[in-house]
């Protein structure tokens, strides 16, 4: 056992010494790029979505405009009563408590159905802090930076009857922090040093 602890702390040593400058400690820590594409960038959905106008709006219009649910990537489409669950979140409510829009189109069954785009996104996780804390499994840090985006469309047969705005972060900012006291000696099974009968 003492072996083993013995190389944990050349091994932490040696690492230390590796991470000696901030330069070197910020090339070796890990990132991420995760990106939900399908409509452009943050202001491209923006501007697609103002453009949707309910009462107006076709299914043939969308199709010009790129939104074609079955073509544009990252789309969900529901039947009315996915669409009618949307808008009923609690018992208490009753189909009358929705937008009159939707009521209709859930009235009308078959014909009521609704697209969620989306979101879409484009974010970027960076490894923060002391490689050496990360290493060890003692504290791990991310700053997540980016933007996410999406909306939701409802028709009544062809004509855009309602649009709902989704999630929607333009400027993603979140520093996202773990802790673990005991660092690498949480993943050391005592078993392994106890002889056996």
């Amino acid at each position: 056992m003492r072996g083993i602890y013995g190389k944990l702390m050349i091994l932490s040593l040696a690492i230390m010494a590796l991470v000696g400058c901030a330069g070197i400690n910020a090339k070796l820590m890990p990132s991420n790029r995760e990106i939900v594409r399908g409509l452009g960038n943050y202001n491209d959905i923006e501007t697609l979505y103002n453009n949707i106008i309910p009462g107006k709006t076709t299914i043939a219009d969308l199709k010009k405009m790129g939104l074609d649910p079955k073509t544009t990537p990252n789309v969900t489409t529901f039947n009315y009563l996915d669409v009618k669950n949307m808008f009923l979140t609690n018992p208490s409510e009753k189909l009358e408590d929705s937008p009159l829009e939707i009521q209709d189109c859930v009235k009308n069954k078959e014909l009521c159905l609704g697209h969620a785009y989306g979101p879409y996104k484009d974010t970027n996780t960076d490894g923060q802090g002391q490689i050496i804390t990360r290493v060890a499994k003692c504290e791990k840090i991310d700053l997540i930076t980016g933007w996410e985006l999406g909306f939701f469309v409802f028709r009544k047969g062809d004509l855009v009857v309602y649009k709902l705005p989704g999630k929607d972060m333009p400027k993603i900012h979140t520093i996202k922090k773990e802790k673990r006291p005991p660092c690498f000696l949480q993943e050391i099974d005592p078993q392994k040093f106890i002889p056996g009968p």
